[in-house]
């Protein structure tokens, strides 16, 4: 059976710290257990969500 990702709306605490995705935004932020997850203003997708990155590992320079 899938895995199914964890998500969260924006405006709601993060529930767990490490990287998180939205599609409104398109890149992975970096967020702490607790913090409030931003609502991203002037996106084409509607509603913000935030989904747990399936890929934890820190970003890198180049490459």
């Amino acid at each position: 059976m899938a895995q199914r990702t964890e998500r969260r709306a924006g405006g709601e605490s993060c529930s767990r710290t490490g990287w998180w995705y939205s599609p409104a935004q398109g890149t992975r932020r970096y967020f702490k257990q607790g913090d409030v997850l931003p609502i991203i203003d002037n996106s084409d997708w509607g509603d913000t969500f935030w989904l747990w990155a399936l890929d934890q590992s820190a970003p890198t320079l180049g490459g």
